[in-house]
């Protein structure tokens, strides 16, 4: 019997030749599939904290209102007609008087945030709790001072910075919020 014929030495290199340019094009090809997995990975992350982040601001907005809100219908404070004297550099229920340094809502604490120096979402107003957040906001209502009116019998104006702190659905995404409130308080007096 006669054996086959082997074949010609360039058929035999180019045989080895593809299998490395095959290995070659589909290492290539998992390159770009992984690189778009993680592009498309990172995207949606960027959506969720953005989302989340969003989430996190419109609730401290809701805050603010709450705390406009507390503050024109006189619910549970000392605002109509203004007793000064309920204000403190402690922020006693909530109620705190700004120094002439620095805010006193700079200088809290996690747990300042969460006691007694600061208002609830919608416990002075029975605002129902809002939905899509990790805790309810809470705000710092600093009385700022007076603002003495030029003529005569009208009504002191007083200054009030509102601070609010939110979360969104995660704990980690707070926003930090405020609002300069001018609220008439009545007659304007000495210890005022």
């Amino acid at each position: 019997m006669r054996r086959p014929a082997k074949p010609p030495l360039h058929r035999r290199r180019q045989n080895g030749i593809m299998l490395i340019v095959v290995m070659l094009l589909l290492l290539v090809t998992t390159l770009i599939s992984l690189s778009a997995f993680r592009g498309a990975t990172l995207e949606e992350r960027m959506a969720a904290n953005q989302r989340d982040r969003q989430t996190a601001f419109q609730a401290a907005e809701a805050s603010l209102r709450d705390a406009e809100a507390m503050l024109r219908t006189n619910v549970l404070g000392p605002f109509t007609p203004l007793r000064a004297n309920a204000f403190v550099a402690t922020c006693v229920g909530g109620l705190c008087r700004s120094s002439e340094g620095l805010p006193l809502w700079s200088g809290f604490s996690e747990a300042d945030w969460t006691g007694a120096k600061t208002w609830a979402y919608g416990a002075a107003t029975g605002a129902p709790a809002l939905q899509g957040v990790a805790t309810q906001p809470r705000y710092a209502v600093e009385y700022q001072g007076t603002v003495q009116p030029i003529e005569p019998g009208k009504p002191c104006v007083a200054m009030f910075l509102i601070t609010t702190r939110a979360t969104g659905l995660n704990t980690h995404s707070n926003v930090v919020l405020q609002s300069v409130y001018r609220h008439r308080a009545g007659e304007c007096y000495a210890g005022v």
